[in-house]
């Protein structure tokens, strides 16, 4: 399975204020994550995973990690230590889900393609094109790209690109 998650923060205490996590947020999205994340499923965490302690964190976390740097992500060796896979964004998936998604840690509004992101917190799940994949809005945890498809289902497809993509891949 393909998960996505953002935002996660693990270890920056001021996160739980900023956003109204509940105190043990972090122990919590351990457990979340590895709930639902089994090793050989891929996640992409699209920005700002880890604040401090990333030889306490990383290595409790389910899944081959692929990180795709966000604005907090300076220190690209405390990842690939851990064997998370680093990228520099924007980063382009053909999925049989959604079809060509664009994956960037800022929202990219004027894309064409489906952008999935985080950046934003809990500040709103999906503007136009852009799903925001952030743990603050998708109850701490990551969403699986099938959610995000029954997501679009249920509240509608991207009107502006509606028209020349048919979901299906490239």
């Amino acid at each position: 399975m393909l998960y996505f998650t953002a935002d996660t923060h693990f270890d920056h205490n001021n996160i739980i204020i900023y956003e109204a996590r509940p105190v043990f947020c972090f122990e919590y999205m351990v457990e979340l994550w590895n709930r639902r994340v089994t090793d050989d499923d891929t996640i992409w965490v699209l920005g700002d995973f880890v604040w401090r302690k990333h030889d306490y964190w990383i290595p409790q976390l389910k899944g081959k990690i692929n990180l795709l740097r966000g604005n907090h992500d300076h220190r690209r060796k405390k990842y690939t230590t851990h064997g998370v896979n680093v990228w520099r964004g924007p980063m382009y998936l053909e999925t049989e889900e959604l079809g060509k998604i664009k994956l960037t840690h800022v929202p990219d509004t004027t894309s064409k393609l489906l952008n999935l992101c985080g950046h934003v917190h809990g500040w709103w799940k999906r503007v136009n094109n852009c799903i925001n994949v952030g743990v603050d809005v998708w109850n701490l945890q990551p969403v699986s790209i099938v959610e995000i498809g029954e997501y679009l289902d249920e509240h509608g497809w991207p009107e502006r690109i509606d028209s020349i993509w048919d979901k299906s891949p490239i």
